[in-house]
């Protein structure tokens, strides 16, 4: 079953969010992220200088690749240095990987970043906040990347307010040494690794960056936008236009690179609200236990002899599932406050919460949950090769994806158990090519 951090450790929730703090799912990574564009609604003292310290550090780069007089030289290798870094764990937030921690941003990678700001430093003076809409024109840049790199900059401060926390609540807490200071954090038992605490104001569901993922919005933040896309792409005409588009406007024209960079800094700033969780990555859990304590789940066996017990098990998880959703108000956790359907894993995440609840787990996958007729289509708008291809179904949809496992809860289990969900994310970035 999901533990939450407050269980774990038995602090009282109301404490944790009196505090602010983002009570984490330990043995599951909550599909959140660090956004740069909330850091100023984050009051907390040990980020009041946090807005400075990325700025900083961003500024660093430019300067660097500014005086690179050609790839590979003593100012490039120190700028792919400061885009070099060991991904963080312990946040229990984003995309969880297998294996071991790696460069979060590879060398492959680096260098294309590293070669856009040269070209764009070519074509003009570039503020350091450009570097947080890397997911608009960068390829293989997405939210989750951005997260890493944040929560590696803010690693220090992270820790700081992570000490304050644990000692505050007087929690259970090994040492642990990042620049020569000590600092007091709690151990996370599924993977023996330090668990880092994060404010609610510093993390959303879709961070700012990731909404200009269409040009809808882009061009509704900013009029300049819409009127130079209309100049090159016909954005009547043509609705997503590819981050290639968007990297080609921001190094051969200045007046795009600054509507878009003024669109972004005045775009609503909001912290993601956690208690009517729109985008559904965090309030399953809450409700799961509380189902699971009201509306037990009971299985007749626990040995599996067959198929036709494991059919029955999964039967059994389904009708509870059911049940809760059609006679117990769950429904509501399907939908937002307009009354419109949340994305699909929000109804998968819930699922799952309901089927771990007990000794039984049943990890699912609902696809494509609310419609019965799948269709999908791309078109490749190429003068020399155009083509469309476009597919259909009437059987991927509405279609279970079951894997049933019995949890046998005894003994130490400090460094035995481990994550039962690992959402990867094959996403490239938050721009289409296609449409």
């Amino acid at each position: 079953m999901p533990v939450l951090f407050s269980k774990k450790f038995n602090v009282s929730t109301d404490k944790l969010e009196k505090l602010g703090v983002l009570d984490i799912i330990l043995d599951i990574d909550t599909r959140v992220f660090i956004d740069p564009a909330l850091i100023e609604l984050c009051q907390e003292p040990e980020f009041l200088n946090a807005r400075t310290k990325i700025e900083t550090y961003f500024s660093n780069i430019i300067t660097l690749i500014k005086f690179s007089k050609q790839e590979n030289d003593m100012y490039w290798k120190k700028a792919d240095e400061l885009l070099t870094f060991t991904e963080i764990k312990g946040t229990c937030i984003g995309y969880s990987k297998e294996g071991t921690s790696g460069n979060a941003i590879g060398a492959k990678l680096r260098k294309s970043i590293l070669a856009i700001t040269k070209d764009l430093i070519t074509n003009g003076e570039i503020e350091p906040t450009l570097f947080e809409l890397l997911g608009v024109f960068q390829e293989n840049v997405g939210c989750d990347r951005i997260s890493d790199l944040i929560t590696f900059i803010l690693y220090e401060e992270i820790l700081e307010y992570t000490d304050r926390i644990v000692t505050c609540c007087n929690l259970p807490t090994r040492k642990t040494i990042h620049n020569n200071k000590e600092f007091n954090v709690c151990v996370n038992n599924y993977n023996d690794q330090n668990i880092l605490l994060l404010p609610k104001t510093l993390v959303s569901a879709l961070p700012i960056a990731e909404c200009f993922d269409d040009i809808d919005i882009i061009c509704a933040a900013n009029e300049r936008v819409r009127n130079i896309i209309n100049q090159y792409f016909d954005y009547g005409f043509k609705k997503k236009i590819t981050k290639k588009n968007i990297c080609s406007l921001l190094q051969d024209n200045l007046s795009f690179r600054e509507a878009l960079l003024e669109a972004y800094k005045n775009y609503p700033k909001t912290a993601y609200d956690f208690n009517s969780d729109p985008m559904g990555v965090y309030i399953w859990c809450l409700k799961a236990q509380e189902c699971a304590e009201k509306y037990p789940l009971a299985f007749e066996k626990t040995i599996l002899d067959s198929l036709k017990d494991v059919e029955t098990v999964t039967k059994n998880i389904c009708n509870q599932y059911k049940n809760l959703i059609e006679n117990n108000g769950l429904s509501s956790l399907l939908y937002d406050e307009n009354k419109k359907t949340k994305h699909e894993s929000a109804a998968q995440l819930l699922f799952y919460g309901i089927a771990d609840a007990g000794k039984w787990a049943l990890q699912a996958m609902v696809m494509n949950p609310f419609t019965d007729d799948y269709h999908q289509g791309v078109e490749n708008v190429s003068r020399l090769a155009p083509n469309k291809q476009r597919a259909f179904s009437k059987d991927f949809t509405r279609m279970l994806m079951l894997n049933v496992s019995f949890n046998l809860d005894f003994g130490k289990q400090k460094k035995t158990a481990s994550k039962r969900i690992h959402n990867d994310d094959t996403d490239t970035g938050i721009l289409s090519g296609s449409k």
